[in-house]
């Protein structure tokens, strides 16, 4: 609710959840449970109903519910990538050799990156079951997920100013409140993609 009540409001976010709810748009269930240690085999279900119901949009960015996003800075990491690209814009990082975009700062992914993912779910589903042996297989799905994009082709592309955590994580961050409000359009160029304007946070 409280991202709905902030920067969600006047955007058309689709919302996923594994029960009904206040703002819940589709209801989607793995039928070996919702716990967190199954949310790599949710998210795969989660991308199959996006790419069956919301086919041809320019870009999809994926969000939680407890992300912030700045809507003009966030979107202006697209304008370097056209929606046919195959590319995800994201917070990168490394885990057992391979980059990964990850999940907690959201990501933008463009269509044709889309196309050919919506395309390769199900063999990604066959290839990830293989690895479930991977320390963290059942719970980072960002990890899990970016190995099969690579495989398919999609290229991952650094997004600055997108944070792992909020500003009151003072242990995480090096940003404050105050940053925020100077950090935006107008006083900060975002189009050359300066690191410090600020465009998303997490664990907010």
């Amino acid at each position: 609710q409280s991202a709905i009540q902030t920067w969600a409001g006047p955007l058309n976010v689709v919302w996923y959840s594994d029960k009904p709810g206040p703002g819940v748009s589709h209801v989607v269930s793995h039928p070996d449970g919702n716990s967190y240690r199954q949310i790599t085999w949710r998210m795969l279900l989660i991308w199959k109903h996006v790419a069956t119901h919301y086919p041809n949009y320019d870009w999809y960015v994926r969000v939680w519910d407890d992300n912030y996003i700045i809507q003009d800075t966030f979107e202006a990491l697209a304008d370097f990538y056209q929606p046919d690209d195959l590319v995800e814009i994201g917070r990168l990082g490394l885990y057992d050799g391979h980059t990964f975009v990850g999940g907690g700062a959201s990501s933008l992914l463009s269509r044709g990156a889309m196309r050919v993912w919506s395309e390769g779910i199900e063999e990604c589903t066959e290839m990830l079951s293989g690895l479930r042996g991977l320390r963290c297989a059942f719970y980072c799905e960002d990890v899990m997920i970016s190995r099969c994009r690579s495989k398919m082709g999609i290229r991952f592309e650094r997004g600055w100013g997108l944070y792992s955590h909020g500003p009151a994580h003072q242990r995480e961050m090096n940003i404050s409140y105050n940053d925020i409000a100077c950090r935006r359009e107008g006083i900060f160029q975002h189009g050359d993609q300066v690191q410090s304007v600020p465009r998303s946070f997490h664990y907010l």
